[in-house]
């Protein structure tokens, strides 16, 4: 990622600095030493090596300054180098931060969208023909049977469905559209359930219910979260449920 990258090149800088200064100053010491000898050299050469010994002395002066800059310099690189680091740690810290909060906002987001398809196609399967037929007439086999098949087009179409059902104001499972797959399914009571319930006492076909995920003896114990709504007479939103 872009912000380690920051970080070694970072520290990669204040070790190649450190280096170069630990040679720098090596060589300032092997310059003093030099300058050192060609002093006592001067020394030794009486009044003809005077002004070598002048030039010898200059050298090691200017060593002896190079050598303080080098130093101050090693001082001023590793305090910027870790204040570059800690930015760069912060920073990384921050965008990774960022980028967490980005993901868990759009899973959130995802979520949301959703839950709220899944209300709508649940109030809008309420009002198709086939099913507010059979919810008119629950006896009537044919329409079962084409209800069931509407409901099968619906699941072969809608992947995150594990069964579609149609149940009748007993709580009775009157038609589903995997009765291969959940054969429990059809013919059994829910009518004790709270999304049943919830369901036929919505006061219109814009409300639905919508129950906690849990367990389904009826879809081999798959955990489900089930969604429900009435269906009304003559499929109208604004009229009394007398099925779901």
């Amino acid at each position: 990622m872009q912000d380690d990258n920051i970080l070694k090149l970072a520290y990669e800088l204040s070790e190649t600095t450190r280096n170069k200064v630990d040679l720098i100053e090596k060589i300032m010491r092997q310059t003093q030493i030099l300058a050192l000898n060609a002093r006592i050299e001067a020394a030794r050469a009486g009044v003809s090596g005077a002004g070598f010994g002048v030039v010898a002395q200059e050298i090691s002066h200017v060593s002896t300054r190079i050598n303080q800059i080098a130093a101050d310099f090693r001082v001023d690189v590793d305090q910027y180098a870790a204040q570059i680091q800690e930015a760069g740690t912060r920073m990384s810290s921050e965008l990774r931060g960022q980028r967490f909060t980005d993901l868990s906002r759009n899973v959130v987001e995802l979520i949301d969208r959703n839950l709220f398809e899944r209300s709508c196609d649940v109030r809008w399967w309420a009002t198709e023909s086939a099913l507010v037929a059979l919810a008119e007439n629950p006896e009537d086999q044919d329409l079962q049977s084409l209800a069931c098949s509407r409901l099968a087009t619906i699941l072969r179409s809608y992947t995150v469905y594990l069964d579609l059902w149609v149940v009748d104001q007993n709580g009775k499972v009157i038609a589903q559209g995997r009765p291969e797959t959940y054969p429990k399914a059809l013919g059994s009571d829910v009518s004790s359930a709270t999304w049943f319930r919830n369901a036929m006492a919505t006061r219109h076909g814009d409300q639905f219910a919508v129950a906690d995920i849990e367990t389904n003896p009826s879809l081999d114990d798959a955990p489900t979260a089930t969604y429900a709504t009435a269906i009304r007479d003559k499929g109208e939103t604004h009229v009394e449920p007398p099925h779901v």
